[in-house]
């Protein structure tokens, strides 16, 4: 086949692949004449570009930073499914205290006693010091003012002091902070937490040229730091009730729940500090409360007579108390008449009508009575009522059940309030209703855990946040 003729053909099958026509006969022989006379394609060099100088950039001076430095991360391709991060863990080889001995605090590998100030320990390059002491002053100061003194005396070892906002927990506050000592870029924390009447204060700083990461460390020296044999604060806060005053739900109870969260609101607000007994009992229905009270008074068993007991000893000020919610969320368990998919019928409705009116409206008077009672004169009880755990904002059936039986039970514990309230004023007792109904109303699947894979109607922490702002409201009240 001629050369001519095979161009040609080569031609066709790139028409048809590109979606054209195969030429006719009188086209492919034009065709190869025009490939036999058309000369021969020169190529072109084309002429090598002339390189320019590339412009330096002038370096400018860094720009100074009010934030806390951090290592600039390496960027890496993102994976399909991200891992869970997890954060370092610093192991703490050995336990110091300061010169009293009364406070005390790990401290990882590496850290010996500095010359000065006292009470300070260095890491074996120099960059980080730590601090231990325990903060002295005016008797039984509050934990802001423990931690102003302690800010106080971080200023005076650094210039260019900047803070960044404080971190407050149930007794613990936390003030992260830059600055400079000497020549050279700091920063750090203070960390200042109450055992009863007293305090413990730990403060570390970094200077540039460390390449640590400061705060795996500072959050594990943190965590073991501890008092030795502190004085307990006089217990003068009382809290009564069922598992919402018992913290359940929260991750930590003891720290977490309202009435932890509150006793300390109240410590920091410029009172002397005050310890909590916390006499509530999970799950108790206002029944379980009375137990037997009917016929043993304080004398007997009942929580209702441990409450009365308590508050006859004297030094109790403060009394919260929350009861006659299992009266009716009893009837949700299995079995009952409002488990599972019953709660959307009548029958459950009629149920807790009928434990509100046979348990919740006969006890309720006699409970709250009883601990009016005994208070001494001066003591302020706030009656919490309840906040509806189903309500999410979805208008189900079982919402709107719910909200109709948590309503009336609430009405009962607002008019019991209402009858009391001469009562206690006679005595000298202040009696206070907290409304925890609003805070919640389309705001349960935030603040309760009913939107978990396991639904449970009790608080979150961020629940529990909330109840206990309501009460230190009505206590400023």
């Amino acid at each position: 086949m001629r050369r001519s003729h095979l161009l040609a053909l080569c031609l066709c099958f790139l028409l048809v692949a590109c979606g054209g026509n195969a030429p006719a006969d009188g086209d492919a022989r034009a065709a190869d004449a025009a490939v036999a006379t058309q000369p021969a394609a020169t190529a072109t060099i084309a002429p090598t570009p002339t390189i320019r100088p590339t412009a330096t950039a002038t370096a400018k001076p860094p720009t100074a930073t009010t934030t806390r430095p951090r290592p600039t991360p390496t960027a890496t391709l993102a994976p399909t499914v991200a891992p869970t991060p997890v954060a370092p863990r610093v192991a703490l080889t050995s336990t110091v205290a300061e010169a009293t001995g009364r406070c005390r605090v790990g401290l990882p590998a590496g850290f010996v006693a500095a010359a000065t100030p006292p009470d300070t320990w260095s890491s074996s390059d120099r960059f980080i010091s730590v601090s231990l002491a325990v903060p002295e002053g005016t008797t039984n100061p509050t934990l802001a003012e423990v931690t102003a003194r302690g800010v106080a005396g971080v200023q005076s070892r650094l210039t260019e002091y900047q803070e960044e906002p404080q971190v407050r927990g149930a007794g613990t506050q936390r003030v992260d902070f830059t600055g400079r000592s000497g020549d050279k870029r700091a920063w750090g924390s203070l960390y200042v937490r109450q055992f009863g009447l007293d305090f413990c204060q730990l403060t570390v700083i970094a200077t540039a040229g460390t390449t640590a990461l400061l705060d795996p460390l500072t959050e594990t020296m943190t965590g073991s730091l501890a008092a030795v044999n502190p004085r307990p604060a006089p217990v003068a806060y009382l809290a009564l009730g069922d598992s919402y005053a018992a913290g359940v739900g929260a991750a930590d109870p003891a720290t977490g729940g309202y009435a932890p969260r509150f006793v300390a609101a109240i410590n920091d607000g410029g009172v002397p500090p005050i310890g909590v007994k916390n006499l509530a009992i999970p799950g108790a229905t206002s029944a379980d409360f009375f137990g037997d009270w009917a016929s043993a008074g304080k004398a007997g068993k009942s929580p209702l007579a441990d409450a009365v007991r308590a508050l006859e000893a004297g030094g109790i000020t403060l009394v919260t108390i929350e009861i006659g919610g299992n009266d009716i969320l009893r009837l949700l368990k299995p079995g009952q008449p409002c488990a599972e998919a019953a709660i959307e019928g009548e029958p459950c409705l009629a149920a807790m009508r009928e434990a509100l009116r046979t348990m919740t409206a006969p006890n309720l008077p006699l409970i709250l009575g009883a601990i009016v009672e005994a208070a001494q004169p001066g003591t302020r009880i706030l009656i919490l009522n309840y906040p509806n755990a189903f309500s999410t904002g979805r208008e189900t059936v079982a919402e709107t059940r719910t909200d109709r039986a948590i309503g009336e039970l609430n009405g009962l514990i607002a008019g019991n309030v209402r009858e009391l309230d001469a009562r206690a004023a006679a005595r000298g007792v202040t009696v206070t209703p907290v409304d925890l109904a609003p805070l919640f109303a389309g705001q349960a699947g935030k603040l309760t855990h009913i939107l978990d894979q396991t639904p449970d109607i009790h608080p979150t922490d961020a629940g529990y946040i909330a109840i206990a702002e309501a009460l230190l409201r009505a206590y400023k009240k």
